[in-house]
């Protein structure tokens, strides 16, 4: 049996957000190193954007070798995207 789980983030003014790698697909760098750089690069791309709706998206799965998949689940956080980064130990997209 496998368990794997995906989170993502989707938001409305941009149609495709590259270069987003959840931390254990990163090839270096802690999550000190990564967070800040992927807020940054966030937070440049909608400086100039008024539509700041996102979803933060948690997709689970439970699967077995012979019956295939046993459980699926999603579930879906609303929220805006910041302009700043509001906190000194925040995480993700603030």
């Amino acid at each position: 049996m496998s368990i794997r789980d995906n989170a993502h983030q989707s938001m409305k003014a941009i149609a495709e957000c590259t270069g987003y790698l959840p931390h254990r697909d990163q090839p270096n760098g802690s999550r000190d190193d990564i967070d800040p750089a992927n807020n940054n690069r966030l937070f440049k791309i909608m400086k100039d954007e008024s539509e700041r709706d996102a979803t933060f998206i948690v997709d689970l799965v439970l699967y077995h070798h012979d019956k295939g998949c046993i459980f699926y689940s999603q579930g879906k956080s609303l929220g805006k995207i910041a302009y700043e980064s509001r906190r000194k130990n925040g995480f993700g997209y603030d």
